[in-house]
């Protein structure tokens, strides 16, 4: 039996490996597991000298998405009975009219919904990817919600009012009811090469010239 121990021992632990070396003598059982108890408790002391037997276990550290400043003003605004209300009264304001002309303005316009769009499906992905492969803590998943916060309003609107359950499947409901309410766009997205060199073509136009030409003053 007792051999029997010493076998299992050295088999568990590798003592033909790298880890831990064999026994010298085949014969005495007690000496081999004094051996055996004596290399392992040399292999511990090593593991505490580089960070202990926890640190081999530890879970490696994430990187955090969402950055401390926009996190503070998102859980604030979660104190207040309108989040949404309070977070916009310190956001960016809504950009004014361009003067350039209707058209461009339809175009910008469109451009802004594109964006959305792109920023919450590609949100969506990264939350089903996760939820698929199970690899992610709770507050992993708000962390990366939190970083879409400043590009989505569904993404604070997650991040404040989620439920227990999966993330992916709450996002793609208020997904599906936000498109149910949005009003068809006045015109294409801008796109944006064509958009700079109609600009440039513009200002480059001989009536553009006559008017963006220095006066004189007649002495």
């Amino acid at each position: 039996m007792a051999r029997f121990a010493a076998m299992s021992i050295a088999a568990l632990l590798g003592v033909n490996g790298r880890l831990l070396a064999p026994p010298a003598d085949d014969n005495d059982v007690d000496a081999q597991i004094r051996a055996l108890q004596s290399q392992i408790a040399s292999k511990s002391n090593e593991l505490a000298e580089v960070g202990g037997t926890e640190a081999v276990q530890e879970v490696a550290p994430w990187e955090h998405h969402c950055k401390d400043d926009f996190k503070a003003k998102l859980d604030e605004a979660a104190k207040q009975a309108d989040p949404e209300a309070f977070f916009s009264k310190s956001d960016k304001p809504k950009a004014k009219s361009s003067g350039i002309g209707d058209m461009f303005d339809a175009q910008m316009e469109a451009l802004d919904r594109k964006q959305l769009i792109d920023n919450e499906e590609f949100l969506l992905g990264v939350l089903i990817m996760h939820q698929t492969r199970d690899n992610w803590s709770v507050e992993q998943y708000l962390d990366t919600i939190c970083a879409f916060g400043d590009k989505t309003p569904l993404a604070r609107q997650l991040y404040w009012h989620h439920k227990t359950g999966p993330l992916a499947a709450q996002f793609a409901s208020m997904m599906d009811a936000e498109r149910k309410t949005m009003k068809p766009t006045r015109a294409p997205p801008m796109d944006l090469d064509q958009g700079v060199k109609g600009l440039l073509a513009s200002v480059m136009a001989p009536g553009a010239k006559k008017s963006m030409a220095m006066p004189t003053k007649k002495l």
